[in-house]
């Protein structure tokens, strides 16, 4: 029995130390400049919501911004309308539910003037 229950507190260990890792390779991606941009984006999107969103929501705001002028400076709009969707989950989790609200509709609005355009 205490053979299983050591296994067990072993895979949760690893476990742990593998997505440290990853979060520690997505934050790398962002950092990296010789990266192309989009591939940049999605790293740090992907490090904020894997990494702090729901732990540290205030931080993850800060990071939001940052990542929010990346995109508009590259004028990424689908970064932007992801970004925004981001921003609007980060006040959810911190219980801001009616400015998470204005911030996610205005989301699906970029979001649908995104389609208008391909059509």
């Amino acid at each position: 029995m205490l053979k299983k229950i050591l296994i067990v507190k072993l895979m949760f260990f690893l476990t742990g130390i593998a997505a440290q890792q990853n979060l520690d390779s997505l934050y790398s991606v962002w950092q990296d400049e010789n990266q192309k941009d989009s591939l940049r984006i999605k790293a740090y999107h992907n490090f904020i919501w894997k990494g702090i969103m729901f732990s540290k929501p205030d931080s993850a705001l800060v990071m939001i911004q940052e990542l929010m002028v990346f995109a508009e400076e590259k004028e990424f709009r689908w970064a932007i309308a992801n970004t925004l969707h981001l921003k609007a989950h980060a006040n959810y989790v911190k219980g801001d539910f009616d400015k998470a609200l204005e911030i996610y509709f205005e989301s699906v609005e970029r979001r649908d003037r995104k389609l208008e355009k391909r059509e």
